[in-house]
């Protein structure tokens, strides 16, 4: 696991193991995603959740583009599950 980042210099030297876990990864997030959006379409509340996705997408691309130079954006793992 010491060399799983999602960069194209190093993912075009992946083997089976790492695209096969690369794989799982992505359909566990889209499953994650569809029964969050089942669950909150459920409780009359998916629209909420759309507005507030857009509006954090729009204030980090918004944020990063003023900070252009500056800094660099980096969204931690941990930082993405608790938004999700």
């Amino acid at each position: 696991m010491t060399h799983f980042t999602l960069s194209w210099d190093s993912m075009k030297y992946w083997g089976a193991f790492l695209w096969g876990l690369f794989i799982a990864l992505i359909i566990f997030v889209v499953v994650l995603l569809y029964n969050l959006a089942f669950a909150y379409k459920t409780c009359d509340v998916l629209e909420y959740y759309i507005v507030w996705v857009l509006l954090l997408a729009a204030f980090i691309i918004w944020n990063t583009k003023r900070q252009a130079g500056e800094k660099n954006f980096h969204l931690h793992h941990y930082a993405l599950a608790m938004i999700i």
